[in-house]
C-alpha cells in the first residue's frame, strides 16, 4: 500500500485515503469487531495501531488484512491513546480509562510494563529520547514517568480534562488541550508560574500538534474549527 492518509470510524472501520482523489479503496478497509477510539502509524510506517475498547490491535499496514497482534487481557476499559518508539521499533505503548500506561512488545503477547497513573487516561507523549512518557488523565492532571524505573518524574495540573498533549524535539515548547477550549503553553521551564494560557476554542479540544519546525501549533475541536498558531520564544517562555 502506497502512503495514505488513515482515518478510523464509528462504523468500526479503519479505512485509507488517496488524498490525491479523496477516495479510499475497499479492499484495504480494516473491519474491527467495535468503533476505534485512537490509530497510531508506526514510524518505519510498516504498522498501524489501533486503541479499542478493552484491546489494542496491530496490523501489517501493507496487508492490511493481516492482523500482527491482538492484545487483550490487559485492558479495563477503553484505550484511548495508543504509539510507537522510533527507535525501538518492536516496543508500543497504551493509555487506557483504567489508569494505565503500558508497554508492549510486539514480539510477545503480553504487556512488558506497566504504570498507574491513579485516572483515566485520555492522551500521552512520548519524549524525545524515548526515555520517558506524559500522560494526561480526565481530572486535569499530567506526569512524566521515567520508563527505566517507573518512577513519577514530575507532574503538572491544570485545570480541565486533559484531551491532547504536544511536546518539540528540542523539549523548548509543550503545550496541553483541555476539555474547555483552553491551551497550556509552557517553555523551557514547565510549571505553573510559566504557564501561558491561551483561549484557542469554544468547545473541547481534539487534538494538538507543534509543527516540525516548532514554528506553529495546530488545534482542532468539537467546535468544528482547525486553527494555527505562531509560537515565539522568549526568555524561555513559550
Amino acid at each position: 500500500m502506497s502512503l495514505k492518509l488513515a482515518s478510523g470510524s464509528y462504523d468500526n472501520t479503519v479505512r485509507f485515503w488517496d488524498p490525491s482523489t479523496g477516495s479510499s479503496n475497499p479492499s484495504e478497509t480494516i473491519k474491527l469487531g467495535s468503533a476505534p477510539n485512537r490509530i497510531e502509524i508506526t514510524e518505519d510506517k510498516s504498522k498501524i495501531i489501533i486503541g479499542m475498547n478493552n484491546c489494542a490491535k496491530v496490523y501489517d499496514l501493507k496487508r492490511p488484512e493481516q492482523q500482527l497482534r491482538s492484545y487483550e487481557g490487559d485492558f479495563k476499559g477503553n484505550v484511548t491513546a495508543v504509539g510507537c518508539f522510533w527507535k525501538q521499533e518492536n516496543l508500543i505503548y497504551t493509555g487506557c480509562e483504567d489508569g494505565y500506561l503500558r508497554l508492549f512488545d510486539l514480539r510477545t503477547r503480553t504487556a512488558v510494563k506497566s504504570f498507574k497513573h491513579d485516572k483515566p487516561i485520555n492522551c500521552t507523549a512520548l519524549h524525545p529520547n524515548e526515555g520517558s512518557i506524559v500522560t494526561g488523565d480526565d481530572v486535569g492532571m499530567v506526569k512524566w514517568w521515567d520508563l527505566s524505573n517507573g518512577r513519577e518524574m514530575m507532574k503538572i495540573e491544570v485545570d480541565n480534562s486533559v484531551r491532547s498533549i504536544t511536546m518539540s524535539s528540542t523539549l523548548e515548547r509543550m503545550a496541553i488541550a483541555d476539555n474547555e477550549g483552553l491551551l497550556s503553553c509552557y517553555g523551557e521551564h514547565m510549571s505553573k508560574t510559566n504557564q501561558k494560557l491561551i483561549r484557542a476554542h469554544e468547545d473541547y479540544i481534539l487534538k494538538v500538534q507543534l509543527s516540525p519546525n516548532n514554528k506553529y501549533l495546530a488545534t482542532c475541536s468539537a467546535d468544528k474549527k482547525i486553527r494555527l498558531f505562531k509560537t515565539s520564544m522568549e526568555n524561555g517562555k513559550f
